[in-house]
């Protein structure tokens, strides 16, 4: 690859916690959820040019169906903002799809931060991070890719002022969930809540260590987890088997399932984790990895 290509990584996203406060009238949920990224993720690559093209690359790229949200988003870019000359990019898919890592949205945000490069001055950032989110709710928070509360329908942002380091172990037994029928799946009518907005201030502090990371955990579910078992029983069986690992602080679901995670003290730690696991599950996806600080 040239020097002319710009590069931006696609980090895994992560929801630590995942808070469902209602479905609104438009079929759209409200949601609340601590969110960190990982080290780990897909690439994409930029070469400026008069017509825009897109390449897929790597384990996952024949796992995606239809048209790619890159595609969707430069389409509606160069319409709706009046530029032109974005070029080539390449996506090297190391996430997998429909797992709730924000594979799509990870790409997506990544994408946005190329452009912002390529037309720095031309095109207002505001703008077109506004733009972006109505290709998924979790693409603002990937744009900007560090530890934040996310809520709304995702468009609501509050970026953690701190967050301690810590290793990831992600694991998915090769299998996509719908999100749509996961949420199909969740009963709200018990469920259904107002924020607070004080404590939604206080949270955006930050955490100080990973203690305190689960200890806001144990008191905040994933609510997904159980409509997400009913419909793929190996979910809990993943959770349990990372649970069960040496120096696992805990284990969870993140997002809509399927790819699960254990927090460990340091990458080290993770990463003895995964060897263990590949031994015994080879027919599983397993990687381990740093969570990105603030």
């Amino acid at each position: 690859m040239n020097d002319d290509w710009i590069v931006e990584s696609a980090p895994s996203k992560i929801n630590l916690t995942l808070s469902v406060f209602g479905r609104q009238s438009d079929g759209y949920h409200l949601l609340q959820s601590l969110v960190v990224f990982t080290e780990f993720g897909d690439e994409l690559s930029l070469l400026k040019g008069n017509e825009f093209s897109l390449t897929v690359d790597g384990p996952f790229a024949g796992d995606i169906e239809g048209e790619n949200v890159i595609q969707k988003i430069a389409k509606n870019l160069i319409k709706d903002f009046d530029i032109d000359g974005i070029g080539a990019v390449r996506l090297w898919k190391e996430l997998p799809v429909a797992a709730g890592v924000g594979g799509g949205t990870a790409d997506a945000g990544a994408f946005v931060r190329l452009v912002q490069r390529l037309f720095e001055g031309k095109v207002d950032p505001s703008d077109l991070r506004g733009f972006a989110a109505q290709f998924g709710a979790d693409v603002p928070v990937c744009i900007q890719s560090c530890p934040s509360i996310m809520y709304g329908y995702g468009e609501k942002l509050l970026p953690l002022k701190t967050f301690p380091q810590m290793g990831i172990l992600l694991v998915n037994p090769r299998i996509q969930i719908s999100t749509g029928e996961v949420f199909s799946n969740l009963n709200m009518s018990a469920d259904e809540r107002s924020y607070d907005f004080k404590a939604l201030e206080t949270l955006s502090a930050g955490f100080h260590s990973i203690d305190d990371v689960i200890a806001y955990m144990n008191s905040v579910p994933n609510d997904l987890t159980k409509p997400a078992i009913a419909i793929c029983s190996d979910v809990q069986t993943v959770i349990e088997t990372i649970s069960r690992i040496e120096n696992c602080r805990v284990a969870r679901m993140s997002g809509s399932g399927a790819t699960c995670f254990g927090l460990f003290e340091t990458v080290a730690a993770a990463k003895t984790a995964a060897a263990t696991l590949e031994k015994k599950y080879p027919g599983w996806w397993i990687r381990s990895s740093r969570v990105l600080p603030c």
